[in-house]
């Protein structure tokens, strides 16, 4: 189970490319049945002009969530 796991984790990194997601580099971590680990770091292309996170990444990362 795990391989197959990691493979469908790859593909579903894969479908990331271009994509805002591969921006903020979001990807998927796990999942199972009934759960979704997706994983965004908090760096500079998602800060606002002052240095704090920016909604609209917050909202991309939720909705990417949502979306799988």
């Amino acid at each position: 189970m795990l391989e197959n796991k990691d493979i469908i984790l790859k593909e579903a990194s894969k479908v990331c490319k271009n994509t805002l997601m591969e921006t903020l580099n979001i990807e998927p971590v796990d999942f199972g049945e009934d759960f979704l680990i997706l994983r965004m770091p908090v760096n500079s292309r998602g800060y606002q002009a002052d240095g704090v996170l920016h909604v609209g990444a917050t909202a991309a990362f939720s909705e990417s969530a949502r979306n799988r």
